[in-house]
């Protein structure tokens, strides 16, 4: 056991079972081994070490390499297992400059983690500003609750120079301990890491900046890491943050896929179902901030680049993800083994049960609320089971589908209950809580959801009237693919309602949405 260990100059002496053993730094290989192994354990074991972190200050300084730069990132960003019982308090900022050390040796996968965090910053920093203000470890729970006790009778402050007596917001005083307290015990943690950071890395600020996000994301994708070209695949076929780029985003996928990355073929079996057309960014604008230039996602002047139709081998690539047990994969050929693709897929509705059930033993969503679907009405083969349908239909609840929260609020509106809900009381509406879960399904981007949220808003049905919110809706149910918000909105215009009055824009709306239901009616014609 590692009792103590004194750094001087360019030598290290440690004590090691009550015998002292010479080290130079200058040997490169130092004990190496045996620190790591040090770590490992303590990891491995959870638990606080005598040697934890004279290891980890040892090994930082004499082999600074990525895993190791990494494995410390680790312990600063996981919060819980396996970290947890190691003395050291989560601090995603901390996470954020190591990872980016081992970034700047060239490692791929913290490139990918610092892109993640350039992303995500903002929501990364305000989860940890509400862990740092609201939550105590267990450990130091009582010693919090006798702290506030003692502040709650110590209202006055007397100053020490001048003896004046001062009244102190208990509150305030509550606030302040918890808060030194907090970072004292951070600070016993943090010196001992703060070795193997390069002056430029111990000063690095976490912050969202998307520019940097898809530079380091571009670095980690094209060194081969699969879930750096599958974010990196997103992103280009988005256009929102970087320029749309059809060719570089296949490319990306092709490389994942080959890999084995399930999802990546799943999403490149979609763009050969449909087939897709779009631009070739050049390379010197292809990481351009789409804010910064606009202009890129559209010129003229870029060559198109055009991925043909391959219903074939896109069924190919479907098989292939299922295979790799990929839920999304399971529920897409299930749905297509009962309804069958002309010409490509004949109906086959037993294999299409047997992959749906693989996808909702997956958890799938989407799965499970169709499943629930068959069972209630006894379609594709199956008997009629209403109480497997609940099961299933809570389960998609439950899960967070958009349809199945929609459904369920819908039947909360309506007073009805298909599933037989105990919770529900057919024949009586209860519009509160269909304000709740078609809230949940608006947030989904469910455009029915937004439509009948609106609605709610503008009457005051559940909620508080809010002319406001309520255009707001009706404007995101129009941009989710509803085309009757468009009329909605073009009477809000025309009245002044939660928008400014424009007669103008209420005309231009109106047509727009004559235009869409006379569409419809001849759909519904034919």
């Amino acid at each position: 056991m590692f009792k103590r260990c004194i750094a001087s100059g360019a030598n290290t002496i440690i004590r090691s079972n009550n015998t002292w053993r010479y080290h130079t730094e200058n040997n490169p290989n130092l004990d190496y081994h045996r620190h790591l192994k040090a770590v490992r354990d303590a990891v491995e074991n959870s638990r606080e070490t005598p040697e934890l972190f004279t290891s980890l200050h040892i090994l930082l300084n004499q082999q600074n390499n990525a895993e190791l730069l990494k494995l410390v990132a680790r312990m600063f960003s996981t919060s819980g297992s396996p970290y947890k019982n190691l003395g050291i308090e989560r601090d995603e900022r901390q996470a954020f400059r190591y990872y980016l050390e081992a970034a700047e040796q060239g490692d791929d996968e913290a490139q990918l983690y610092v892109a993640k965090y350039y992303i995500n910053a903002y929501e990364i920093l305000l989860q940890s500003y509400k862990e740092e203000g609201e939550e105590v470890d267990e450990d130091d729970q009582q010693d919090v609750n006798d702290l506030f006790s003692k502040t709650d009778r110590q209202s006055f402050r007397q100053d020490p120079e001048t003896g004046a007596w001062t009244y102190v917001d208990p509150k305030a005083i509550r606030r302040q301990k918890v808060i030194e307290e907090r970072d004292k015990r951070r600070k016993s943690t943090e010196p001992a890491f703060k070795h193997g950071l390069s002056t430029k890395m111990s000063k690095a600020i976490l912050r969202e900046n998307t520019t940097l996000a898809m530079q380091w994301l571009y670095k980690s994708a094209t060194q081969g890491n699969p879930e750096a070209q599958c974010l990196m695949a997103k992103h280009l076929l988005q256009g929102e943050i970087i320029p749309h780029n059809l060719k570089v985003a296949v490319e990306m996928l092709q490389g994942a896929s080959e890999a084995g990355t399930a999802s990546a073929t799943f999403d490149l079996a979609n763009l050969y179902y449909t087939g897709a057309t779009g631009t070739v960014v050049p390379e010197q604008d292809m990481l351009k901030s789409v804010n910064e230039d606009e202009s890129a996602c559209g010129s003229p002047t870029f060559e198109t680049f055009t991925l043909q139709q391959d219903v074939a081998k896109a069924l190919t690539m479907f098989h292939e993800a299922a295979s790799l047990g990929y839920s999304p994969a399971l529920f897409w050929l299930g749905h297509s083994y009962i309804h069958g693709i002309q010409d490509a897929l004949e109906v086959n509705a037993p294999l299409g049960l047997e992959m749906l059930k693989r996808a909702v033993d997956l958890n799938h969503p989407g799965a499970c609320y169709y499943m629930s679907l068959l069972y209630l009405h006894g379609e594709a083969g199956l008997d009629r089971n209403v109480s497997v349908a609940r099961s299933l239909f809570l389960k998609s609840v439950e899960y967070g589908h958009p349809e199945a929260l929609f459904a369920l609020a819908d039947m909360y509106y309506r007073g009805t209950n298909d599933f037989c809900i105990p919770l529900l009381d057919g024949g009586r509406s209860d519009v509160r809580r269909a304000f709740v879960f078609y809230q949940r399904a608006a947030m989904a981007g469910h455009a029915d959801a937004l439509y009948c949220l609106a609605a709610l808003y503008y009457n005051g049905e559940g909620t508080e009237k809010n002319l406001k919110k309520a255009y707001d809706c009706y404007q995101l149910s129009s941009s989710a693919g509803n085309w009757k918000a468009l009329g909605a909105m073009a009477t809000m215009a025309m009245e002044g309602h939660g928008i400014q009055k424009d007669e103008k824009y209420a005309m231009h709306l109106l047509s727009v949405y004559k235009h869409y239901e006379s569409q419809n009616e001849n759909k519904m014609q034919t």
